[in-house]
């Protein structure tokens, strides 16, 4: 594997007023982690075009930037290889096409009442030197990803100030140009692992599965066709018109590195993910999912943030979790990120629901809607405790919603169960709730209704110890879209 220190040599040539910079210090590292087990790690990425603006970069630069691009798509978890000349005759559905074109720049401006106007590099004639920096990198990616056209522009720059006596320096400028290439690295894996994954899962015939390194366990999502399956099953109502001011949030974490699985709680996300752009009329590229591995502690604060802030009056904002909901031990419920255990959730204030409540209200979209398809008596879908080796006595404080912007919709009251529905491969809640989103209804109450009713009875059938009955908090008086 390549070592993705080598992305150190990318600024091999630089050109600053005629200097030549040979030697840059090789420190970058940017070392993306495999996520996805080997044995179905079988998509190929076809690279069909590859440029680069080289007015900064050498041969060397180039192949360096290349390999490191191919080693970020290797490492994203949906291919094995990378190639620049699949012959489309071979018969393998498992290839994605991927064309780029690169342009890292660079500009500055001197300050002229302190640097010498033109006689560098004889610096004993005026020694200080002083200028501000703009250095920007952009990678311009279209894409053909599991049968869908993909466009996506990825952009990063950081402005400098850079100040020397005597010999032209450029040190400054070579760190900031590696930690703008690294970043346009990231922000490229996250698509991959977001948008793109999604595009080959519901289109593709290969099975992607995610999985933890360590313990190699797949979630619930399989073959793709097996996910067609699942989302026909809804008759969505699709909508002509497009809001382009809605957003939407949606988390579902099956898998957790510290606690059992929530069943079907991926799947029950990416259904949601479809009602709403088919339904609910939100743009692809205003709906951020969240799934698995991704739901981190941090990407979860940091994608609130980003609806909140994105918010807009003529339109809402929808949050979809479905996971494990934690009754802290301050009494707090929180919303249990892949990455944190129920033992340790108290100390990520951010995440109780109370405040993430009361930051979606202050934004300024129209309304807020919340579906919280998640637990919060402390057990598992097995009725195991999620708290180690400790039966606590757990109280939960009165949620609280101020303000009439707000709506939450919870799977069950504090103690019940959220169940699984093994027959839908849904979440018992997520299905009729969808069921009903799905038909075009937007009366909440009429629908609350109806998926109260719905759920209480299927889930008493299963036994009167699964007994879950949906609540709901807040402005219940209002359309849904």
């Amino acid at each position: 594997m390549l070592n993705i220190n080598v992305i150190g040599t990318l600024f091999v040539l630089l050109v600053f007023s005629g200097c030549s910079v040979k030697n840059i210090d090789a420190s970058f590292s940017y070392k993306p982690q495999k996520k996805i087990s080997e044995d179905v790690n079988n998509r190929i990425a076809f690279i069909s075009k590859f440029e680069v603006d080289d007015t900064y970069l050498d041969d060397s630069g180039v192949s360096a930037l290349k390999l490191s691009l191919e080693e970020t798509l290797k490492s994203s978890g949906m291919y094995s290889a990378v190639q620049y000349n699949y012959k489309k005759s071979n018969k393998n559905t498992g290839v994605d096409e991927y064309q780029f074109v690169i342009k890292p720049s660079y500009t500055r401006d001197f300050n002229w009442l302190i640097s010498w106007p033109g006689v560098y590099p004889m610096p004993a004639y005026w020694p200080l030197q002083q200028y501000h920096s703009d250095i920007s990198s952009s990678v311009e990616m279209i894409a053909l990803i599991g049968g869908k056209k993909m466009t996506k522009t990825f952009t990063a720059n950081k402005e400098v100030d850079v100040r020397f006596y005597g010999f032209f320096r450029t040190s400054i400028v070579e760190k900031s140009l590696q930690q703008v290439i690294r970043k346009n690295l990231k922000d490229f894996k996250s698509y991959l692992e977001g948008e793109a994954r999604f595009a080959i899962l519901e289109t593709a015939n290969n099975p992607i599965y995610y999985a933890d390194n360590k313990s190699n366990k797949s979630t619930s999502i399989g073959k793709a066709n097996d996910i067609k399956g699942i989302i026909n099953q809804y008759a969505f109502k699709e909508t002509k018109a497009k809001n382009f001011d809605s957003f939407a949030l949606v988390i579902g974490i099956n898998e957790y590195k510290q606690n059992t699985p929530v069943e079907y709680a991926d799947l029950s996300a990416m259904a949601f993910k479809s009602l709403a752009e088919k339904t609910l009329g939100i743009p692809k590229e205003n709906i951020i999912t969240l799934l698995n591995d991704d739901a981190t502690s941090g990407q979860i604060k940091a994608k609130i943030e980003l609806v909140k802030e994105l918010s807009d009056a003529k339109g809402n904002i929808y949050v979809y979790f479905a996971g494990h909901g934690v009754p802290g031990k301050d009494g707090n419920t929180y919303m249990l990120p892949n990455d944190m255990s129920a033992d340790s959730i108290h100390l990520e204030p951010n995440l109780q629901l109370d405040k993430i409540y009361a930051k979606l209200s202050k934004s300024n979209a129209k309304n807020v809607f919340v579906f919280m398809d998640s637990c919060f008596s402390g057990k598992d879908d097995k009725g195991g405790l999620l708290y180690k080796g400790v039966a606590p006595v757990l109280r939960t404080n009165k949620t609280i919603i101020r303000g009439n912007k707000l709506t939450v919709i919870t799977a069950g009251s504090s103690t019940d169960f959220a169940n699984d529905y093994k027959e839908k491969k849904q979440r018992l809640f997520t299905y009729y709730l969808i069921k009903e989103l799905a038909a075009g209804k937007k009366n909440l109450q009429k629908v609350y209704s109806t998926i109260k009713g719905k759920v209480k009875r299927t889930s008493l059938m299963k036994g009167i110890g699964y007994k879950q009955v949906p609540q709901i908090f807040g402005n219940s008086r209002t359309n849904l879209f």
